[in-house]
């Protein structure tokens, strides 16, 4: 990592044109390759981040790199990257930094700032593990949310990647697809991120994205809507595991919640479609029933501890869902701090 003498920085700053710097809430964002925070041009050529010394390619499979932009001292930074499409581009940002005050350096925030600015209601269509092959098998948070019906519609991906001194975060954009296989492209860009220099200038992995085989909760509204249907009609039990009874059960909230594993055969509902996510298997399924009412409103992948399905339950307790769709808002609500 390359140390900047004091004076040195300070003289950086102050040639930085003034039309590139504002302040917004009391925080200084600079919008130019500011040589104390970079060193490298903006959108030609690698550019690398002088406190982390992470190295980003003009071009990462197939996105081109078309600005950049960074918080005060530069340990809060952003590239956009755009991938040219019809009937528009793709658009990614991908954001590096380490934890502050700021409520998008959280899971939470990061989650509830998906809504900001939307005129039309944000719904959530998946959020789950994200798992990625580095150095140190990695496993994020992924959240699709449809934003729009019809011709207006977007898809926007929100990943989150905590590695205990520094975070990665991805936001995407996706306008009018209807082929999984473009949300793919955004994946394979968050993998393809130099993970290797990121982790390095980590240090030790201690965040929750590095403790990849931990059991996961996690929402797929679409797959929970069509699993419902079927235990409803009288032939859930084949989808279920070898156990007869569930894993684990418990009343709450005047319903009973009960945690079974799933058969192998539905995981691919996740890996495959819109608000593909890496479900592995085991799976399990958190599901309710009052009276003749039934419905399934979690995912488990791994098996989870008595504790953490029960943490599950009081969650969705005291913030019930009443939609197969909620906004990032209510969402967050769920998300860890």
């Amino acid at each position: 990592m390359r140390l900047w003498p004091v004076v040195a920085a300070l003289a950086a700053i102050s040639a930085v044109p003034a039309s590139a710097q504002e302040m917004i809430g009391g925080y200084r964002i600079i919008r130019t390759a500011d040589p104390a925070i970079w060193s490298g041009g903006e959108t030609t050529g690698p550019i690398t981040h002088i406190a982390t010394g992470t190295v980003f390619p003009e071009s990462i499979d197939g996105f081109q790199r078309t600005s950049l932009m960074a918080v005060d001292n530069g340990n809060d930074v952003m590239l956009h990257y755009r991938l040219k499409r019809d009937p528009a581009p793709i658009d990614v940002s991908a954001f590096l930094f380490q934890r502050g005050k700021l409520a998008e350096h959280r899971l939470k925030g990061a989650i509830a700032s998906l809504g900001h600015g939307r005129k039309d209601m944000t719904f959530l269509w998946a959020d789950g593990p994200f798992d990625i092959d580095a150095p140190q098998k990695l496993r994020g948070f992924k959240a699709t949310y449809k934003v729009g019906i019809g011709g207006d519609t977007l898809l926007e991906y929100l990943y989150f990647i905590e590695l205990g001194k520094w975070t990665a975060k991805v936001r995407a954009t996706l306008p009018g697809s209807k082929e999984p296989a473009e949300e793919g492209r955004i994946d394979a860009f968050v993998r393809a991120l130099p993970w290797a220099a990121i982790l390095a200038a980590n240090g030790s992995c201690n965040g929750s994205a590095c403790e990849s085989e931990r059991a996961m909760p996690f929402n797929n509204h679409m797959a929970e809507m069509f699993l419902t249907k079927i235990v409803a009609s009288g032939q859930g039990k084949a989808l279920l595991g070898d156990a007869a009874e569930p894993v684990y059960a418990r009343e709450a909230g005047g319903k009973r919640w009960t945690l079974y594993p799933l058969d192998e055969k539905i995981a691919p509902l996740f890996a495959e479609a819109f608000g593909r996510i890496s479900a592995r298997v085991p799976l399990y399924s958190l599901s309710w029933s009052a009276k003749k009412e039934n419905g399934v409103v979690r995912f488990f992948a791994g098996k989870p501890s008595e504790e953490a399905f029960a943490a599950a339950v009081d969650g969705l307790v005291a913030h019930p869902e009443t939609s197969a769709f909620i906004a990032p808002a209510d969402a967050a609500a769920y998300a860890p701090d």
